[in-house]
């Protein structure tokens, strides 16, 4: 049957019904998985203070009084070169 890509008449139905179950299983758990991220970043506006803070910034297109992720920090490179003297 796979090499000539067809399927007998009698078990078309069949896959159609299997085809059609896995499309509804796939669908339900990426839609569980929207409203999971959905939620937990609802949670994390309305109870963390700091994330809200974050999240406010970002959107105004604020700068951060942070460093950036991968941006090195002055007084540690000051504090380790002096340390290695």
């Amino acid at each position: 049957m796979k090499s000539t890509k067809q399927l007998p008449c009698e078990k078309y139905a069949l896959f159609v019904q299997e085809e059609d179950t896995i499309w509804l299983i796939y669908t339900v758990t990426s839609l569980v998985s929207y409203i999971n991220a959905t939620l937990n970043f609802a949670i994390y506006f309305f109870s963390g203070r700091r994330f809200r803070e974050k999240i406010i910034r970002m959107l105004r297109c604020q700068q951060s009084n942070d460093l950036a992720f991968g941006e090195p920090n002055p007084s540690l490179l000051y504090s380790a070169s002096f340390h290695a003297s």
